[in-house]
């Protein structure tokens, strides 16, 4: 007896789908291939005060497609400060009007025709260098990106989406992201859905109406019958070819060679008190070369480097003490013996992912339509590099992805009794 429908990841792209699906009636079957759920939302209870986020970690302005799960589960968040700052040699300098900031720069970007921000940026005239190494820095930062290949149009339409939804504020979650992960969960399986861990994906055979989903746990083989399948593998596995899929998809697979998956390093260090002054919240930027932002959250310090300059953090052991230099440059002083703990996860070389999250390079600005679209009405694909245009790289952005290839499935079988 086969699924109606499976789910091949269990990231919020994946439980939204799966939470959408068993709402209208169908009890889909989710496959996980991690011994967890939640994808690239990896949060770590810590006794020792803030939970600790080793993936997302932001709620990026009041999108709906998040509120819903926040509304429906008395979910508790808290507005994240936007003081700004600039650090040199111990001393907290305010950085004010960072958005502006930013627009000034964002704001010229061209309505028509495309080119690499790097190349769109050297044209600026009337800017200020501090303000042009900002905008740099938050381009390689926020979008994880390389600023030599990265579409301004996809910078603009990313600006223009985060207008629609507030985006200059930001969210955490007061016991961490994991909250969200559980709720979406609860409420999938409540409703009926099935989500089974530690089954990692490997083989997609599929015809029109049918699609067998081959399995590995350990060395044993395991095959799923379904009607249909909702596909959520992150980018960068889908470029590594990590599940084969018989007849290929051709078109798919240069999609997604076209797209671009970034790479961030973030560490998370907890202190103690003495070192970071409590009044100073909110984000340092351009605070060294090796780690140019940093951040607070009680008493968990963090420490983020996306694009190229991440591509260089190559061992675990050589990550860590340059994040513990960044931070004794920051204040001026040895930060070690205020270290009481240090984690990180390598996203670029986790074979579920392989990287952060995506972005649109030049000349691939229809990509994400491509993945977007049904196959078949048998295959479906979810997950942030297909969510709708501004969206992409973003917690809400994977889950609007999920909801929309739910809604298709649903639409490709048609009214329900």
């Amino acid at each position: 007896m086969g699924e109606g429908v499976v789910i091949v990841g269990a990231g919020v792209a994946g439980l939204a789908a799966a939470c959408e699906l068993a709402g209208a009636g169908l009890k889909p079957l989710v496959l996980e291939g991690r011994p967890r759920i939640g994808g690239r939302i990896h949060t770590l209870a810590s006794s020792e005060g803030a939970p600790i986020e080793l993936g997302a970690e932001f709620l990026h302005g009041l999108a709906p497609e998040v509120e819903r799960f926040v509304c429906d589960h008395h979910l508790a968040k808290r507005e994240v400060s936007d003081d700004h700052w600039l650090v040199r040699k111990g001393g907290f300098e305010s950085l004010p009007n960072f958005w502006d900031k930013l627009a000034e720069i964002f704001d010229r970007i061209p309505e028509k025709g495309d080119k690499p921000y790097a190349q769109f940026a050297v044209t600026l005239r009337g800017v200020e260098e501090p303000t042009k190494r900002l905008a740099h820095d938050f381009v390689e930062g926020f979008h994880a990106a390389d600023a030599n290949r990265i579409s301004v149009r996809s910078i603009a339409q990313a600006e223009e989406a985060s207008e629609e939804v507030d985006g200059t504020k930001q969210f955490r979650f007061v016991a961490g992201y994991g909250e969200l992960v559980r709720a979406m969960h609860a409420q999938a399986v409540a409703r009926g859905a099935r989500i089974l861990t530690n089954h990692a994906v490997s083989r997609i055979e599929w015809r029109r109406g049918e699609a067998r989903i081959t399995t590995c746990i350990g060395d044993e083989v395991t095959g799923f019958n379904a009607a249909a399948a909702i596909i959520t593998l992150p980018l960068g596995a889908l470029q590594a070819g990590t599940v084969l899929f018989n007849p290929a998809l051709h078109r798919y697979e240069q999609a997604a060679a076209g797209l671009a998956m970034g790479n961030v390093v973030k560490i998370n260090f907890t202190i103690r008190q003495g070192l970071w002054p409590d009044e100073r919240d909110g984000f340092i930027h351009l605070a060294t070369d090796e780690f140019p932002t940093w951040w607070k959250n009680g008493n968990v310090v963090t420490g983020w480097v996306g694009g190229p300059k991440a591509d260089t953090h190559n061992s675990s052991v050589e990550t860590m003490n340059a994040a513990m230099d960044s931070l004794s440059t920051i204040f001026g002083r040895d930060a070690r013996p205020f270290i009481l703990s240090a984690q990180f996860h390598n996203w670029r070389a986790d074979p579920f992912t392989y990287g952060a999250y995506s972005y649109v390079p030049v000349g691939a600005s229809k990509a994400r339509d491509v993945l977007a679209r049904p196959v078949e009405g048998t295959l479906f694909f979810a997950g942030e590099a297909t969510a709708k245009a501004g969206f992409q790289g973003t917690v809400h952005g994977a889950i609007e992805s999920g909801l929309r290839a739910a809604r298709q499935v649903l639409d490709a079988k048609g009214p329900r009794r």
